[in-house]
């Protein structure tokens, strides 16, 4: 194995932003709420 098969970042350790799993805590928006979105915006656009 050489040293380009191995990935490395090119920022120091400290400097590394951690991962967030945020996606799986957002609201869920329901069904019913999402067509009143879609028809809202289709007014926009009209």
């Amino acid at each position: 194995m050489t040293a380009y098969d191995t990935p490395r970042f090119v920022v120091p350790d400290d400097n590394l932003v951690p991962v967030n799993d945020y996606p799986s805590h957002l609201y869920t928006i329901p069904p019913s709420r999402m067509f009143l979105i879609r028809r809202s915006l289709q007014r926009y656009i009209d």
